[in-house]
């Protein structure tokens, strides 16, 4: 047999990669299931206990989020000089975020630019657009945190979550600046002729082009917040040291985004342990420890259910929509 038949084929071996990307998906992902409900029952605390209905609003609310989260990605890809199809824009984006499960997050720029590339959307540019969406969401997370300590006096008696809020602005804000990112991508172009339409279609981005998408983005980081006063709110009343008011809606949402944007900043599979301590920190002294707690361990649970639901779902949808255009 001669070594040419021995050599396995190139969609061969693309097929046997994304195989390997789907199993450590999911192994990373009943990882984290199976450490959340470690973690519940240490506290007792079973389903017949929570206003499920609620819970379920709290899913449609996150989904709501990362919805306007996935209009600014194709937003970005359009800004890029890409046409992808809105659906195939946010069904990438929903797929990629089962990504973000594996440590370092580099699957969920892989699967997302993957997955949307066509005759219409090129590999660079996809790619490109991932780091535009993600920075601006973070810069806006971070800067809505920011407000919202200062705003409602939450810095007076707890200054270090302020100073961490505006360092997450920082740190992820100065990239996103439309020309600060535009010098950072020419420079990393210049060199190589490949990507001279990158180079050209980047003068797009700019700060009245990105103006409607970081608009998005707060409403996402709203709704974001919303979902986590609707984990709060479907807990047994028996576990609040101080009942639930609609004025904690500004912490709540505070506590997400940073919660989010450091998680995000830290590379651990879904930023496990950085968000649970960002939001023990802001809501303790309101809620108590156990609420806290509990929270942020069913905020985890409610958005990862609904991050597998909907990734399926966009999945199947992607899929039927590729075998219509055969």
């Amino acid at each position: 047999m001669s070594a040419k038949n021995n050599q396995i084929s190139k969609p061969a071996l693309i097929r046997l990669l994304k195989l390997f990307v789907f199993a450590l998906v999911v192994l990373m992902i009943g990882r984290t299931i199976s450490r959340s409900l470690d973690d519940f029952s240490d506290f007792d605390l079973t389903a017949a206990k929570l206003n499920i209905p609620v819970l379920l609003i709290a899913g449609v609310l996150y989904t709501l989020g990362l919805f306007c989260f996935a209009s600014v990605w194709h937003i970005s890809l359009r800004i890029l000089g890409q046409s992808p199809r809105f659906l195939e824009s946010v069904a990438s984006y929903f797929i990629s975020q089962l990504g973000k499960y594996v440590p370092g997050k580099a699957l969920v720029v892989i699967i997302r630019s993957e997955r949307v590339r066509s005759e219409r959307t090129a590999l660079a540019p996809a790619v490109t657009a991932v780091f535009v969406e993600t920075l601006a969401m973070m810069a806006v997370g971070a800067l809505l945190a920011s407000f919202i300590i200062i705003v409602t006096g939450i810095y007076k008696t707890n200054d270090v979550l302020l100073w961490i809020s505006i360092s997450l602005t920082g740190l992820a804000g100065i990239p996103s600046i439309p020309a600060v990112f535009r010098n950072v991508i020419r420079f990393i172009t210049v060199r190589s002729t490949k990507y001279d339409s990158l180079g050209t279609n980047i003068t797009n981005l700019t700060t009245k082009n990105m103006l409607p998408a970081w608009c998005l983005l707060c409403l996402g980081w709203l709704l974001l917040g919303a979902s986590m006063y609707a984990c709060i709110a479907a807990l047994p009343i028996t576990l609040f040291d101080v009942p639930l008011t609609l004025s904690d809606c500004g912490l709540v949402t505070a506590s997400v985004a940073l919660a989010m944007v450091a998680g995000f900043i830290s590379l651990l599979p879904g930023g496990a342990g950085v968000r649970e301590y960002i939001i023990l920190s802001l809501l303790a002294s309101n809620f108590g420890v156990v609420v806290a707690t509990v929270s942020a361990l069913l905020l985890r649970m409610t958005w990862l259910v609904a991050e597998m639901l909907f990734g399926v779902v966009f999945y199947i949808l992607m899929k039927r929509s590729s075998t219509n255009k055969i």
